[in-house]
């Protein structure tokens, strides 16, 4: 009875509804939050406009800074005039900031640098986005570039211009040595607006900037090099990425100041070159040659009694109107380091000139004068030589801005063709044809004589003679040694004779020493005692001729 006396269950609905609705709740919840994470943690967008299209591929190209990836290409969209396209690009987060004004883009990896072989994988991953960024708010929509840029917003380096007058084989990524070792690279080159030359941009890192100064000198070392005379003639083939890309080496003097970003050096076309260069404190002066330069150039070096001491540094040729003649004017610069002074003298360097031409001066006086001259006699480049000349007219240094040296000419391969032409001239004047028929004409009586049986029986006779001397001479050959014993004996018993008559005849012998001697010193002694006394017993007869009767008186 009590079950029948229950209230009927009333169904009230609730705004909840059920747990079975958490679960796809949460699930939404979760994917917005991570929607929004994804939002928010979202690097800079930024769009470029390229000239070039360069195989860019969206979701596959990447954007790189100094090789490391900092974002990737969303979209590539291709301008309705068909020459640009427009690159849509997705940076890292932490990019933000670091895309302001000035940030410069550009598409790498289009070619193959051998300098850099790693620019290989480019082959097979493709082109992707270059970038150098500056600081600030993002900058978009950008302008990129058609080609990398030469000079970035890189720390601590400093980049240097090469003025070259021809590029050659250096291109960019070519590397930088110092003795060998790679201290930079070439970031680009760019030729002069009136195309006179090529300015070649060199960066060098901070931590080699002391390899480098104000004196440092540059040259190309990556072509093959043919020396055919000098100190090492051959063939000079430098590494194959050097000789494929080129290559730029450097020398640095002890002294100098330090490089500051785009200071300019020149490019010599070899180290010999660049090592000979004239010096800041060169001296310059002017030689005038007689006709032509015969193949002397610019760079060429002068030597003094053999040593290099400079440089030539122009060559001009010109006609005199004057004189009505061929003349050269050269112009040669000496480095006074190269001419080392004794006695603890030394160079004043702030003014080399006036100790430069009093050394000139000196040897002029004393016959030095300069000349044409090769390295290898008539073959070998022409260089300018200042040698002593002995037997030289007198001369002097000739003032003048810059002073004038004084030159004889040189007796060079032109002058000995001229020579051979002149003999090969007299030869040709003289009568050839005349002098053949007289020669002919002597050897047919020289034939004919030969063939004469007078001739024959001349020779015959000759040939007996000869044979008769021959055994002649065998005779006297043999009997030679009793000659020479019995000509030895006979000389000295000549000899022995000799001494016996000196000393005989001797007047301080024995006839003065001893009056009783009877040699003949003693008897000529007494022979001349009687004659004087003949000579007095005539001359008192001749004053007494009756003595002869009477006897003398007393």
């Amino acid at each position: 009875m009590a079950e029948l006396g229950t209230p009927p269950a009333k169904l009230q609905r609730t705004r909840w509804p059920g747990l079975i609705w958490a679960v796809p709740i949460a699930a939404l919840a979760i994917v917005g939050w991570l929607a929004l994470r994804s939002y928010m943690a979202q690097g800079p967008l930024v769009t470029v406009r390229f000239n070039t299209i360069g195989g860019i591929k969206p979701d596959h190209t990447v954007v790189k800074y100094r090789g490391v990836i900092v974002g990737h290409v969303n979209a590539v969209r291709l301008s309705k005039s068909l020459d640009e396209i427009s690159v849509t690009m997705r940076f890292e987060p932490y990019m933000a900031g670091h895309l302001g004004k000035g940030t410069r883009y550009w598409i790498g990896g289009e070619s193959v640098s051998f300098a850099n072989l790693s620019s290989l994988k480019s082959l097979i991953s493709g082109p992707y986005i270059g970038i150098d960024p500056h600081p600030g708010r993002t900058v978009t929509p950008a302008v990129g570039l058609n080609q990398e840029p030469v000079l970035k917003s890189e720390p601590k380096g400093v980049t240097v211009v090469l003025k070259a007058k021809r590029l050659g084989n250096i291109s960019r990524g070519a590397p930088l040595f110092y003795k060998g070792y790679r201290i930079g690279e070439i970031r680009g080159e760019a030729m002069l607006p009136d195309g006179s030359g090529f300015d070649i941009y060199a960066f060098i890192p901070d931590k080699y900037l002391k390899l480098i100064n104000s004196r440092s000198r540059f040259w190309s070392s990556g072509a093959i090099g043919v020396s055919l005379f000098g100190t090492h003639p051959g063939v000079h083939v430098p590494a194959i990425p050097a000789l494929l890309s080129g290559a730029v080496a450097l020398s640095t003097p002890e002294s100098g100041n330090a490089v500051h970003d785009n200071e300019t050096f020149p490019l010599y076309e070899n180290a010999t070159a660049a090592r000979s260069a004239p010096d800041r404190y060169a001296v310059p002066y002017r030689l005038v040659a007689t006709g032509g330069p015969q193949g002397l150039i610019v760079g060429a070096p002068v030597l003094l009694e053999g040593a290099r001491v400079g440089s030539v540094t122009q060559v001009h040729m010109h006609y005199d109107t004057l004189h009505h003649a061929l003349r050269t004017d050269i112009l040669i610069a000496l480095d006074p380091k190269r001419i080392p002074l004794s006695r603890g003298s030394i160079w004043r360097l702030n003014d080399p000139q006036t100790q430069m031409n009093s050394l000139l001066r000196h040897l002029i006086a004393h016959g030095l004068r300069a000349e044409l001259s090769s390295e290898v006699p008539l073959l070998g480049p022409k260089m300018i030589a200042l040698n002593q000349i002995t037997g030289a007219p007198p001369a002097r240094l000739i003032a003048g801005s810059p002073p004038q040296i004084p030159m004889v000419s040189n007796v060079g391969i032109n002058d000995i063709v001229k020579q051979i032409n002149a003999v090969m001239q007299q030869i040709h004047e003289m009568p050839l044809p005349e002098i053949a028929r007289n020669i002919h004409t002597l050897t047919a009586k020289l034939a004919q004589l030969s063939r004469s049986s007078q001739t024959r029986q001349t020779l015959k006779h000759l040939d007996q003679s000869m044979t008769r001397l021959d055994q002649l001479m065998q005779t006297a050959n043999a009997r030679l040694p009793d000659i020479l014993k019995t000509l030895h004996d006979t000389v000295q018993q000549a000899d022995e004779a000799l001494h016996a008559s000196n000393a005989l005849l001797h007047s301080g012998g024995a006839a003065v020493s001893n009056p009783e001697s009877t040699t003949l010193p003693h008897a000529l002694y007494e022979l001349s005692r009687t004659a004087q006394s003949l000579r007095a017993l005539m001359n008192y007869l001749d004053s007494h001729p009756n003595a002869l009767v009477f006897g003398k008186r007393p």
